[in-house]
C-alpha cells in the first residue's frame, strides 16, 4: 500500500458506502480484513523462512565480509581462532651500507666483446657478408 492520509482513506470509506450500501459495508471490512491478516501471515513466514535460509547458508558472514563489518558471535557460539600475523620483512636501516647491484650497468662492456668502429664501416661498405 501508499501513504494514505486521512482524507485519502475518508474518500475511500465515502465510495465504498454509496457503492456497497449500508447493509453489505461491515460484511465487506470483514472479508477484507480478514485477507489483510493472511496475507501478513504468508509474508511473515516467506521472510523466517527466507532468513533462516541465510543463516544456515552462512550468506550473512559473507556479507560481514565484504562490508568489512565484524560477525556478530551468536549465543552459545564459539569464534575461531584469530588469523597468525605473518612475519613481515624489516625495512633497511638508514645508516646501513647500500648493496652492490649484482647486474653490470649498460656503459660496461669488457674490452674483448667491443668491436672497432672501423670493421663495422668496412663491413657495411663491401658486399663480402662477413
Amino acid at each position: 500500500m501508499g501513504n494514505l492520509g486521512g482524507g485519502e482513506i475518508l474518500v475511500i470509506l465515502l465510495l465504498a458506502l454509496i457503492v456497497l450500501g449500508p447493509e453489505r459495508l461491515p460484511t465487506v471490512a470483514r472479508q477484507i480484513g480478514k485477507v489483510m491478516a493472511d496475507v501478513r501471515r504468508v509474508s511473515s513466514g516467506f521472510q523466517a523462512e527466507v532468513r533462516a535460509a541465510i543463516d544456515e547458508t552462512g550468506l550473512n558472514d559473507l556479507k560481514d565480509e565484504i562490508t568489512g563489518k565484524a560477525p556478530v558471535p551468536k549465543p552459545g557460539a564459539t569464534l575461531p581462532p584469530a588469523p597468525v600475523a605473518s612475519p613481515v620483512a624489516t625495512p633497511p636501516q638508514p645508516d646501513a651500507e647500500p648493496v652492490p647491484d649484482p647486474v653490470p650497468a649498460d656503459d660496461a662492456v669488457p674490452a674483448d666483446d667491443a668491436v672497432p668502429a672501423d670493421d663495422a664501416v668496412s663491413h657495411a661498405e663491401t658486399d663480402d657478408p662477413a
